[in-house]
């Protein structure tokens, strides 16, 4: 394991609480996975860059490095945070874009 994908994994392990304050309770479950896609990518691309990996850039890097990201931050997700409802708490409350039905627990058809 190189430098640069040891440091992938050390800082995906933050990853899954920057993704939860990212993602907004008003979206599709589909607009969230690609929320969830592109803030890996993004703390995949900044872990390159600031590695020097760009003096040197290959595309193969970049993509094996943000593939590293994603599997560490989904590991960490099911390993710490999947099913505690502190995921759910946290992303209702620092949603910009809410449903309406947020604080309707009873709602009919």
């Amino acid at each position: 394991m190189s430098n640069l994908a040891a440091w992938a994994f050390i800082v995906s392990l933050g990853v899954p609480l920057l993704i939860t304050f990212c993602k907004q309770s008003g979206l599709t479950r589909t607009w969230n996975k690609v929320i969830t896609v592109a803030v890996c990518g993004a703390v995949g691309t900044v872990t390159v860059w600031l590695n020097g990996g760009f003096n040197n850039f290959k595309v193969l890097n970049l993509l094996g490095v943000v593939a590293a990201v994603i599997v560490a931050s989904q590991a960490v997700y099911a390993t710490f945070w999947k099913g505690t409802g502190t995921e759910a708490q946290l992303n209702i409350k620092t949603s910009f874009i809410k449903t309406s039905e947020a604080g309707n627990t009873s709602t009919l058809v």
